[in-house]
């Protein structure tokens, strides 16, 4: 209920625009949607952990035009999927992943002061956060306007020399995630996947090191192929 008031906002905002779909990351995204945008197009977001058969001939039924897939399943998994025609498929090839959500912010608790008689003096807004763990892997901590604290994991995804396997699947969409990121990022990142997409187009299969050397150097951290070949 205390998100409603945000909700609302964001309806009236989207009424204004030229909209040709929505993504919508849980079922009440869904009756959202359908309350406020009758007709228009659906995409589940990877919240919704889509893993089966079972699930996403459920949301073919509800005519859902397309699933991103769930980060978790490998590529053998994949594979064995049974998706209807009429579902088109989107997976995530680079960027940070969140690990966790969760409602209670230990930023505000531990750093922020938050008590039940003070309120947050927002850290977050004046500062980055990572957390470290026994072996040293250090993970980026962020708030929502929430206030739901977002753990995300320590190194950025990257599949960019597996682009092959994602045309060999059926793959309509491919995507970045890189929202958290700066623009300037999302400029270099995407640029370095529309060439080699477009030469995976023109048959050339090749120099997917090297460009996966440039992509290492804007990931200060490191990168991973996530579960795609060791799945969960």
């Amino acid at each position: 209920d205390s998100n409603k008031p945000v909700l609302e906002r964001i309806t009236r905002e989207l009424e204004k625009l030229p909209l040709r779909g929505l993504v919508v990351s849980n079922p009440g995204g869904i009756q959202w949607a359908r309350e406020h945008f009758a007709g228009m197009p659906l995409i589940l977001d990877y919240p919704f952990n889509l893993m089966n058969d079972f699930s996403i001939e459920f949301l073919a039924q509800e005519q859902v035009q397309g699933v991103t897939l769930s980060p978790e399943l490998s590529f053998k998994e994949i594979a064995q999927l049974c998706i209807p025609p009429t579902v088109e498929v989107e997976g995530i090839i680079h960027g940070a992943l969140p690990l966790m959500i969760s409602e209670h912010c230990v930023l505000g608790g531990v750093v922020g002061g938050r008590t039940e008689e003070e309120p947050c003096s927002a850290p977050c807004n004046k500062q980055s956060f990572r957390l470290r763990d026994r072996k040293n892997y250090s993970f980026p901590v962020e708030t929502d306007q929430f206030c739901r604290m977002h753990i995300f994991n320590s190194q950025d995804l990257c599949l960019i020399e597996h682009l092959p396997s994602f045309r060999e699947l059926g793959y309509h969409r491919l995507r970045i995630e890189a929202r958290r990121e700066r623009a300037d990022y999302v400029r270099k990142v995407t640029g370095i996947y529309r060439q080699a997409l477009d030469r995976l187009a023109a048959g050339l299969e090749t120099g997917w090191e090297e460009k996966r050397q440039v992509l290492e150097k804007l990931s200060p951290f490191g990168l991973t192929k996530g579960h795609y070949f060791r799945g969960v």
